[in-house]
């Protein structure tokens, strides 16, 4: 639904804008997309990164313009707090630890709609003040998130069931 959501914000702005996808392609799932990206004109639209080492995918998050990550199936939203952290703005799923995880800091999509993700696009892509609201809030909410903050709460947890 990304790729998809990419394809209607690409039509309707006409924007030059690409989408990047990072991570490992293969199997049938990557072939339906690949087959949609030539069926729609898109296929020099997306670019497969492959794997990205962590300095890469720094990188891509201080360089983008949003993070686009509507997962349906994600333990906690580490790839959100990471993006906020680097100062993008982030356009996530609206149910599960990914809403949980961002609040208020990020457009909340349907991960299943691809027109909510289009329009979340287009909004980031079109008004600045939005795209730089979301960029502080998202900095103020990853602080909410550190490491010495969880290990401070799993060190209470733990004193309190050994006591």
């Amino acid at each position: 639904n990304i790729v998809k959501g990419f394809s209607l914000f690409k039509k309707k702005t006409g924007s030059d804008f690409k989408l990047a996808v990072a991570g490992k392609g293969s199997g049938d799932y990557y072939s339906k997309i690949i087959d949609f990206l030539k069926k729609e004109g898109m296929e020099s639209e997306v670019v497969f990164l492959g794997f990205v080492s962590d300095e890469q995918l720094s990188f891509l998050y201080k360089n983008a313009q949003a993070l686009v990550f509507p997962s349906a199936f994600e333990g906690f939203g580490m790839t959100v707090l990471e993006a906020m952290d680097c100062g993008l703005a982030v356009i996530t799923s609206n149910t599960g630890s990914l809403a949980e995880a961002a609040g208020d800091a990020a457009l909340l999509v349907n991960h299943e709609n691809a027109g909510d993700i289009a329009n979340a696009m287009e909004r980031i892509a079109r008004d600045e003040n939005l795209k730089n609201n979301l960029i502080q809030k998202g900095a103020e909410r990853a602080k909410n998130f550190s490491w010495e903050k969880t290990a401070s709460k799993i060190s209470e947890i733990l004193k309190s069931i050994l006591k």
